[in-house]
Order: structure tokens, then sequence, then C-alpha cells
């Protein structure tokens, strides 16, 4: 029996992948129109977009290390939240980059 069907996952890992895929590309078209048809406004919001999902991984980074630091215990089932955050940041300063340049 696969590990799927004893913990009740049934495809569910797939679904949530393909709906962010969908939601990625719906999310660079608005962009792209937005460029195209309005360019002075979608690109102050694509730049304040940057600086808060780069600020919100730095954030997630000093929360994570503070809590590594100091060996506090209590924050070990909230760690993975801040983690999932601080992975967005290689992402998002590349996005950001695209932007600045």
């Amino acid at each position: 029996m696969s590990t799927s069907l004893v913990h009740g996952h049934h495809g569910r890992d797939s679904r949530i992948t393909r709906c962010a895929a969908v939601l990625l590309v719906l999310g660079a078209v608005a962009a792209s129109a937005g460029v195209v048809w309005s360019p002075a406004r979608t690109w102050p919001n694509l730049l304040v977009n940057g600086f808060y999902l780069v600020s919100l991984a730095l954030a997630a980074m000093v929360f994570t290390a503070s809590q590594r630091l100091t060996g506090a215990r209590w924050s070990a089932s909230l760690r993975r939240v801040p983690e999932a955050f601080a992975a967005i940041l290689p992402v998002a300063s590349v996005l950001l980059l695209v932007v600045l340049l």
C-alpha cells in the first residue's frame, strides 16, 4: 500500500502544485498586461511588491536565526513557516532586480 493512501493525501499535492502554477501564469499575464497598458502604475506596484517579498523573507530569516541562536524550543512547531518564507528570498531577489533594472 502506498504512503499516500495511508496518510490520506489522495493527490492533494499535485492539485496544489497545478493550482499554484495556474496562479503564477495568471499573475505573469496580469503584470505583462499592466506593463503594456499602464506602465506608470504597474512598475511602482511591482517595485513595492518586490520590496515586500524581500523584507518578508529577510524578517523570517531573522526570526529563524534568533530562535536557533537562543536555543528556543517553544518555536519548534512554528519554525517551518518562517523557513518557508525565507525560501522565497532567492526568487524575490531576482524578481526585484529585474524590476530595478
